[in-house]
């Protein structure tokens, strides 16, 4: 009976700790605020802090989510990044997208919208 109560502390303690080192933070390649030139989303922005991902939906709207988890994998030769966050409600949403560097600039493409180009703000 003891030795059941032990691995079971154990067992929980092991999930636990597993939770607090996820990989949380957005790489330093996606941080900053992103634009795209497409008419659909002028005044549109993407931004990532690090630790929170903030939509902004025209001239004053702002939607600021806190990231849970960020997993990078490779799909047909190009980087993907899925990030992983909650709104203010705590609804769990998944951000997709892939990040392609040239030498001379760096775009993300929304996984589902891979026609529109992203481009780092005051960046190449």
């Amino acid at each position: 009976m003891k030795t059941e109560r032990i691995m079971a502390i154990f067992f929980i303690a092991a999930l636990f700790g597993c939770q607090i080192f996820k990989n949380w933070e957005v790489p330093e390649e996606l941080l900053g605020v992103w634009e795209t030139s497409s008419p659909r989303y002028e005044y549109c922005s993407l931004e990532f802090d690090g630790k929170m991902v903030i939509f902004q939906n025209g001239l004053t709207h702002f939607d600021i989510n806190h990231i849970t988890n960020v997993k990078k994998s490779t799909e047909d030769e190009k980087t993907l990044y899925n990030i992983y966050y909650k709104d203010n409600q705590g609804e769990e949403y998944k951000l997709s997208l892939y990040y392609l560097e040239t030498p001379d600039r760096c775009v993300i493409r929304f996984k589902n919208q891979e026609e529109i180009a992203w481009r780092k703000r005051g960046g190449q």
